[in-house]
């Protein structure tokens, strides 16, 4: 019995050893191996202080994530919370199609403003993905209403490389310019011609 008790000790050690690795006894941080974590779990490896109880709702993940001109923005969103999500080793493509329970917390502290900004504290959230009773998804809400940045506080030019505009030129958004794509290098007062 007491051999029994001893292995249990070892590798309730060794499972602790590698959840903190050797960081210190640093927290973990997310890795692409996550979506087996329970929310819970997730969220104390994480360094927010976040208001005790969730928002949960259900979300239905598109499975077109197109962006076309003149229609509600929707792909667009979800492209860019996979950009977020995947700093934090979650693929939402995986998603596509299905329905998932978003979980947001409020950060209690907020997120500080960028540049000159910076000493100002802004209403954020952390919103979760989960399915099935695991994290499948995460980022970060800035302001309430922004989508992004990470939970790593990268933003898209940090995670990328590109601005927002290089990045959706990048991705082929907004090429589409509907039927009236030939207006498009005319100059204003060409513009204005053509309209009357």
């Amino acid at each position: 019995m007491a051999r029994r008790q001893f292995i249990m000790i070892v590798l309730t050690c060794l499972l602790l050893f590698l959840n903190t690795g050797c960081n210190g006894g640093k927290k973990a941080s997310p890795t692409i191996q996550s979506s087996i974590w329970k929310p819970e779990v997730f969220l104390q490896t994480l360094d927010y202080k976040v208001q005790s109880q969730p928002d949960k709702f259900l979300v239905d993940v598109p499975q077109d994530w197109e962006v076309k001109l003149g229609e509600y923005p929707e792909g667009l969103y979800w492209r860019l919370a996979n950009v977020f999500s995947k700093d934090a080793g979650f693929d939402l493509t995986t998603l596509k199609g299905s329905d998932v329970e978003a979980w947001r917390y409020s950060l209690v502290d907020g997120l500080p403003g960028s540049e000159g900004q910076s000493g100002f504290s802004y209403p954020s959230n952390l919103i979760l993905l989960v399915q099935s009773g695991n994290t499948v998804g995460a980022w970060l809400e800035f302001n309430v209403q922004s989508v992004g940045p990470s939970i790593k506080k990268r933003s898209l030019t940090d995670i990328t490389g590109l601005t927002f505009d290089e990045w959706t030129e990048r991705e082929g958004l907004f090429a589409d310019a509907g039927e009236n794509g030939d207006l498009a290098s005319l100059g204003h007062f060409e513009l204005l011609d053509a309209f009357f």
